[in-house]
């Protein structure tokens, strides 16, 4: 109950004690209380500034509407700035409630013993930036949930108590007296129903002997004859034989379940410690055409793999892959695995030979009991054909759908092309499932970077466990000599978000969007899927 009430102390004696104040563009208003005073700011950026004493608290406008994602990357980004200065920051990004309609996302931290909050939202399709200095985080709060359109009104519900439980008293239900007999009634009850029931066993095996008596009369008289096939024996006589199949039992599919849980629990256990490596960071007048770090999401669908990029500068590209071949060969080994288990379930907890039954009552029933993963083998070969026939190309385009650059897939490497078919690159790998490697060569044919594989046994545990939830995935690093360039960062709060960094020093290592394309690339021929899988 405490938990309701001071949140709605605080807002109610803002409501009592301020005044309303409006950005430099009337987008929004907000609510200060008794003391704040409205101060101007030498930063165009900023729509509205408020102090009180030491107290500073700025809106400045962002240049685009940002998602409820790219806000928290937003704040995601400063923290990681702030803590490589060597700034103690603790959590998180936070969160704050605009009135129940939206959210600000934020970080607050201590420097030189002032409070300081960063924070960004989005509000009336506009994005904004906060910055606060010296202020508590239930004031913070409390002006936050003020903001609304300007003269709009926010009514604020009281808490209701919770409701008090209703007792209802049962009363004891009264038997009519006629139901109520003397012991000596009972007695007399039983002792007639134990008689009768005597009679009628004595008379029914008397009855019963004599019929089989009878029975057996008739049939000393009756002459035998051989018997005669019926029509559908002799077919079934004609039918070649089925080769009789035993599953395994359901205990070995038990200790395998066991074993894996078991040892997922153990692959998160070792990659535990592994973190997203760091580089310098980028100087503060970074020149507009470093287009670095790539901020990437990637949607993964059953024919194509679709990567929506957004760079430094907010453009926005998007890359595509056609990859309809894998989802036959995981319906092939997924769709054996299936059956077998149903099978071993079907012969432990059914009778005997009731799967091979059921298959014989199908068309063909003999071949799929003898068989029955020839089913499967069709999906099986749907992917192997589409895997020949179809070429394995990945494209980027930019945000008019223009071609900037594609990636073919060659026998011993992969060869990029720019929109107008010239060749610019090649990427050539080299290694096993213990460690890969991937060169970028120039079109003299000089090795430019080399892209790793940092952790090869995350590689190998991927195969068996699948990433379980993100956790196992590879970790790619960008190197020039053997000294680290950039990297690939994985964001831990979703399997299919990363970005691609680079150190400033690099800036002219390659075109950026060679770079991105061979990530990209690598990342579609190797990618993590979230179940176990050998490819």
């Amino acid at each position: 109950m405490t938990k309701l009430v001071l949140p709605f102390f605080f807002v109610y004696n803002l409501f009592l004690y301020s005044s309303e104040h409006k950005d430099a563009n009337s987008v929004f208003s907000v609510d200060f209380p008794a003391g704040w005073t409205f101060a101007k700011s030498n930063d165009p950026d900023v729509v509205l500034k408020m102090e009180r004493g030491k107290s500073i608290f700025e809106f400045a406008k962002l240049d685009s509407e940002l998602s409820e994602y790219y806000l928290k990357m937003r704040v995601k980004e400063q923290i990681d700035s702030l803590r490589t200065k060597g700034t103690s920051i603790s959590g998180d990004v936070k969160s704050a409630s605009i009135h129940g309609v939206s959210n600000v996302y934020y970080a607050s931290y201590d420097s030189m013993g002032v409070s300081i909050y960063v924070g960004f939202f989005t509000y009336s399709e506009a994005s904004f930036a906060i910055s606060v200095q010296n202020m508590s985080d239930s004031e913070f709060k409390s002006i936050v949930f003020t903001i609304r359109k300007p003269g709009e009104i926010i009514k604020i519900a009281k808490p209701k108590p919770p409701p008090k439980p209703k007792i209802v008293k049962k009363e004891p239900k009264e038997l009519p007296l006629e139901e109520y007999q003397s012991p000596a009634t009972a007695t007399e009850t039983v002792a007639g129903i134990l008689t009768s029931t005597g009679a009628l066993v004595s008379s029914t095996v008397s009855i019963e002997e004599a019929g089989m008596q009878k029975t057996a009369e008739i049939l000393s008289g009756i002459k035998t004859f051989p018997e005669r096939e019926t029509p559908e024996q002799k077919i079934i006589a004609k039918l070649p034989p089925y080769i009789p199949r035993n599953p395994l039992p359901f205990w070995i599919w038990a200790v395998i379940a066991v074993v894996w849980f078991a040892g997922s629990f153990a692959a998160r256990s070792m990659v535990a410690g592994i973190q997203n490596p760091k580089i310098a960071p980028p100087p503060q007048d970074v020149p507009p055409d470093f287009f670095f770090p790539f901020i990437v999401t990637r949607i993964v669908s059953s024919k194509d793999i679709n990567y929506y990029v957004l760079t430094r500068q907010r453009q926005n590209l998007v890359a595509n892959y056609n990859d309809d071949y894998r989802i036959h060969f995981v319906i092939f080994f997924y769709g054996l695995l299936f059956l077998h288990v149903l099978w071993s379930l079907f012969e432990f907890f059914g009778t005997p030979g009731g799967f091979t039954n059921l298959l014989l009552q199908f068309p063909l029933g003999r071949i799929w009991a003898s068989a029955p993963e020839v089913l499967f083998l069709v999906p099986f070969l749907i992917g192997t054909v589409n895997f020949i026939n179809k070429e394995q190309v990945l494209k980027l385009y930019d945000s008019q759908r223009n071609l900037m650059l594609e990636a073919r897939k060659h026998p011993s490497y992969c060869l990029l092309k720019d929109g107008k078919g010239k060749d610019v690159a090649r990427l050539s790998g080299r290694g096993s499932i213990f460690g890969m490697e991937w060169d970028f060569f120039d079109v003299d044919g000089q090795i430019i970077f080399t892209i790793k594989d940092e952790y090869p046994k995350v590689c190998f545990l991927r195969k068996i466990f699948g990433h379980l939830g993100g956790v196992l995935r590879r970790r790619y690093g960008i190197f020039v000599q053997d000294r680290r360039a950039g990297f690939v960062f994985l964001d831990p709060s979703s399997s299919d978000r990363f970005q691609v960094h680079l150190e400033f020093n690099y800036a002219r290592l390659a075109h950026p969007a060679q770079i991105l394309m061979s990530i990209l690339y690598i990342l579609s021929k190797e990618r993590d899927p979230a179940y176990p899988s050998p490819f």
